[in-house]
């Protein structure tokens, strides 16, 4: 009899230590049969990766703008105010400048971000070129306590067909969220400043519409697409992309991203292709 119950016994802590493990493992993980529709946990993520995003290009545009446009003009707001410490390296020829930020421990942006660790970008400093090309790396790097390793490449010129400077903007990072997940984002987008231009030294005016694609893979795998089918709107001012579309594909089941109104809030709607219809908020994960 007492060996009967030692036994039973045995058997419900072992079961019982599988549960916990398990649970463990799927607490930083997002597992869906590729035949089920797109999950608010998927597009969760994905658009927080989103912000991430566009967040980080940010950092490496206006860095550039004070650094390499602006120069050693005063006559600028900087979008760094007592945050990080700046670091200038150049080459033997004097050509490209390396310029390293290390916000340490942590510091807020003016509009809210919260980054931590070093951010690097080296550009050639001429002035004259028609296409200034900035490249990125990060060192134990986080934005709003999600790491951010890989690399971001962006190519610069002054003017598109409507007069405005754009940026073609290459990601290739990975994404790490404070749970465990993580997901690798490929994408190539275009980002044209459409407000702000007049005044090159004010960052708090400045605004972009986001076209182009990407590629997210998550830790278990899992492929999505995007697509910007409705230009996505930045504010620099804003925490958060204001507005605009994205469509999100894994196989054949596809859903939506809405970034909203126009508004500076985190509130997105997304929509899978069942007709479900669920608010997200951002950076809730």
């Amino acid at each position: 009899m007492n060996q009967t119950k030692f036994t039973i016994g045995i058997l419900i802590l072992f079961l019982s230590l599988g549960f916990v493990f398990t649970n463990c493992q799927g607490d930083d993980e997002i597992n869906t049969s590729s035949k089920d529709p797109i999950s608010v946990e998927v597009a969760q993520a994905i658009a927080d990766g989103d912000e991430v995003t566009e967040g980080i290009t940010d950092l490496a545009d206006q860095l550039y703008v004070e650094e390499g446009m602006m120069g050693n003009r005063m006559e600028f707001t900087s979008f760094f105010p007592n945050c990080g410490t700046r670091t200038v390296k150049w080459d033997a020829a004097e050509l490209m400048k390396t310029v390293t930020i290390d916000f340490g421990d942590g510091c807020t942006l003016p509009n809210g971000n919260l980054v931590k660790g070093k951010i690097t970008i080296v550009f050639n400093a001429n002035r004259d070129l028609k296409i200034h090309t900035i490249t990125v790396t990060y060192d134990n790097f986080y934005f709003n306590a999600k790491k951010v390793e890989g690399t971001t490449s962006v190519e610069r010129i002054a003017e598109n067909t409507n007069g405005n400077p754009q940026s073609t903007v290459t990601v290739n990072i990975k994404i790490t969220f404070a749970d465990g997940l993580y997901l690798e984002r490929s994408s190539v987008r275009v980002r044209e400043m459409i407000a702000g231009k007049e005044t090159m030294g004010v960052w708090g005016d400045n605004v972009f519409l986001i076209t182009g694609n990407w590629t997210t893979i998550f830790r278990n795998g899992d492929i999505h697409k995007g697509e910007i089918i409705i230009p996505l709107r930045r504010e620099m001012s804003c925490r958060f992309l204001v507005s605009g579309t994205i469509k999100v594909q894994r196989n054949d089941r596809t859903g939506t991203i809405d970034f909203g109104d126009g508004l500076c809030d985190n509130k997105v709607i997304f929509t899978n292709d069942n007709g479900d219809v669920k608010e997200i908020l951002l950076g809730k994960r």
